[in-house]
């Protein structure tokens, strides 16, 4: 179970790390073509329609085709090195600073574990480890965005030429652009993600007993991504033009 269990076998910080990397990494292996899709059209300012001659993309299809025609199969990883980067990065600090503040809070107020408040508990950690990941994270966050978002001919050549140009030419405060909305979507966000699904968790225990741990987490995490998938969508759009 993800947080502090006194009841659970205890794993070593290691093995916590290791598993936020491995995870992060995974699953933006496998989304990344869906996440240059989704800044492609976030970045859009002219309107979704076909009808329209200035609409560079209006569906997915389309858009996927004229990537592909254009650019080539390896435009739908494009920025896939500071994305990698970034879903590490916050895996691991989210996973871990999770795990010791939940930690922290269980040795020294004891009843904020108590079946009726544990979910706030679990509200704020989630929080906290959120924001903690996402300040960490930020700047592969905005690299990853310039270097998707660059069309044909290249302006960036790769990671570490796109954040020597922003910091020479801008500042290295712009290594950090749109953090306050990244913070105002991740906070609550997070902190609804873990409290979700620690409820979710003590629901499940009283209707089945702890019979299936592998059905038990699959079925919480896709309720809790279904619930919280689109809450940041705006905000995140906000983030993206900034």
């Amino acid at each position: 179970m993800v947080g502090y269990d006194p009841n659970e076998k205890k794993l070593s910080r290691q093995s916590i790390v290791y598993s936020g990397a491995i995870s992060g990494a995974l699953t933006r292996t496998v989304s990344q073509p869906l996440d240059v899709l989704k800044i492609r059209f976030q970045l859009q300012t002219e309107s979704f329609s076909k009808h329209n001659k200035q609409s560079i993309y209006y569906g997915i299809r389309q858009a996927t085709g004229r990537i592909y025609r254009e650019e080539g199969l390896r435009a739908f990883w494009r920025g896939h090195s500071p994305a990698q980067c970034l879903s590490v990065t916050y895996g691991i600090v989210q996973f871990s600073s999770f795990e010791t503040m939940t930690r922290v809070i269980y040795e020294n107020l004891p009843g904020y574990f108590s079946s009726e408040i544990k979910v706030f508990t679990h509200f704020v950690c989630g929080g906290f480890s959120g924001v903690a990941a996402t300040i960490f994270a930020q700047p592969f966050d905005v690299i990853r965005t310039r270097v998707v978002a660059q069309g044909e001919p290249k302006i960036y050549k790769n990671m570490l030429h796109a954040a020597l140009v922003m910091v020479t030419r801008e500042s290295p405060r712009s290594l950090y652009k749109g953090l306050m909305p990244t913070l105002l979507q991740i906070a609550p966000q997070n902190g609804f993600n873990f409290a979700f699904y620690s409820m979710f968790v003590s629901i499940w225990n009283l209707l089945f007993n702890k019979t299936s741990h592998v059905g038990k987490h699959g079925f919480e995490d896709s309720i809790i991504d279904i619930l919280f998938s689109n809450c940041g969508h705006s905000l995140q759009q906000f983030d993206f033009r900034l």
